[in-house]
C-alpha cells in the first residue's frame, strides 16, 4: 500500500513535456538576461528529451554572460542529448578544468561521470 503511494505521489508531480517547456520559457522572460535562469532552463529541456534548438540558444547566451563549470557542463548534456559525444566530452572536460580552478570547490563527480558517459559513447561508436 505504501509503495503504491508513493508511486501515485510521484507521478503526480512528474512533468510533461509541453509543461517543461512552458516553464522554461517563462523563466527565461522573466529574467531573459540571468545567465543562471538561462542555463537551468535549457538542462530541464535537455534532461527531459524536448526543446532542444531553443534550449540550445538559451545555453549559448548563458555562457556569453557566465562562462564557468555550471554552463560549460550544460553544453555538454546539450550535445550528448544531440549524439554528439565528442562536442560534450570537450564540454564536460571545460567544465572540469573550471571547477579544479577553484572557480568554486564543489564536487567534481558529476563532471566525472558525464566524461566517463561521453567517453564510453564515443568508443561504442567506433
Amino acid at each position: 500500500l505504501a509503495l503504491l503511494v508513493l508511486v501515485s505521489q510521484s507521478s503526480a508531480f512528474a512533468s510533461s513535456e509541453p509543461d517543461v517547456i512552458s516553464k522554461a520559457r517563462e523563466a527565461v522572460a522573466s529574467a531573459p538576461d540571468n545567465w543562471y535562469i538561462l542555463a537551468s532552463s535549457a538542462e530541464a529541456c535537455f534532461e527531459n528529451h524536448t526543446n532542444l534548438e531553443e534550449a540550445k540558444k538559451w545555453i549559448d547566451k548563458s555562457i556569453s554572460l557566465q562562462k564557468n563549470k555550471y554552463t560549460l557542463q550544460v553544453m555538454g548534456d546539450y550535445y550528448m542529448e544531440s549524439e554528439q559525444p565528442k562536442k560534450a566530452l570537450e564540454y564536460y572536460v571545460l567544465s572540469l578544468q573550471k571547477a579544479k580552478e577553484g572557480e568554486s570547490k564543489t564536487d567534481v563527480k558529476a563532471q566525472q561521470a558525464k566524461i566517463a558517459k561521453a567517453y564510453k559513447k564515443i568508443k561504442a561508436s567506433e
